[in-house]
């Protein structure tokens, strides 16, 4: 008897055992298959790094063309600043050379102006005399006024003024009265306010006669003064 409630002891727990090792079984298996599944970050970490790579190389291609039109444009800077420069420089010369050619032309005005009224001045004859005397007779007065007008033009001048005789009486008079004819057409210069030392007066006798002496008329003609310059 006592065998009999062993083996039904036995009998009786086996399947109490295999009862409670199924269900056990069947526990962690619904355990297993309920718990989630770890996420994959390899994924995430493999277009995090695509993207920053992108960006560094769309980074690198703006950064390479902005320098490279930074360059190009301090370039044109540099051009356009040295070609106004050179313009400038250019400007400034032309201006020069304007200013030269302008002052040239001028001067070369002047002398030709200044040797005109050279020409119109030399061997004129402002005045004539009477016989034997140094007073003024007839003057030409417009001629006077262009001797007085280039002295005072040019006040560096000199003019030189030459008295002359007829060739009547003696020589030695004739010379003493041609220098008081031209002194005397020198005072009157001066008295226009001319500087004396810029007029000088020369007897010249009977020379250089631009008439007959034969003649009255001629003689008259001869008793003169002329301008000439030295």
């Amino acid at each position: 008897m006592g065998f009999n409630l062993n083996k039904n002891e036995g009998s009786q727990e086996e399947p109490s055992a295999k009862k409670t090792g199924k269900y056990e079984f069947s526990l962690d298996k619904q355990e297993a298959s309920s718990s989630p599944e770890p996420p994959d970050h390899s994924t995430s970490k493999q277009w995090l790094t695509g993207m920053t790579l992108i960006a560094a190389v769309a980074f690198g291609i703006w950064g390479y063309f902005y320098l490279r039109g930074s360059s190009q444009e301090s370039q044109v800077v540099r051009i356009d600043s040295l070609h106004t420069s050179q313009l400038d420089e250019k400007s400034v010369e032309t201006t020069e050379d304007s200013q030269v050619n302008s002052s040239s032309v001028h001067s070369e005005n002047n002398l030709v102006r200044k040797a005109n009224q050279v020409e119109k001045l030399t061997n004129k004859i402002p005045v004539t005399f009477h016989s034997g005397s140094s007073q003024l007779a007839e003057l030409d007065q417009s001629l006077i006024n262009l001797i007085v007008e280039y002295l005072k033009e040019y006040p560096q001048e000199i003019i030189h003024i030459n008295g002359y005789a007829s060739s009547e009486g003696p020589l030695e008079l004739n010379q003493h009265l041609s220098q008081e004819r031209a002194e005397a057409f020198r005072q009157h210069l001066i008295s226009k306010d001319i500087a004396p030392n810029r007029v000088r007066a020369f007897g010249r006798g009977i020379e250089n006669p631009i008439a007959s002496n034969r003649e009255d008329e001629g003689r008259q003609k001869n008793r003169r003064v002329e301008i000439t310059f030295p």
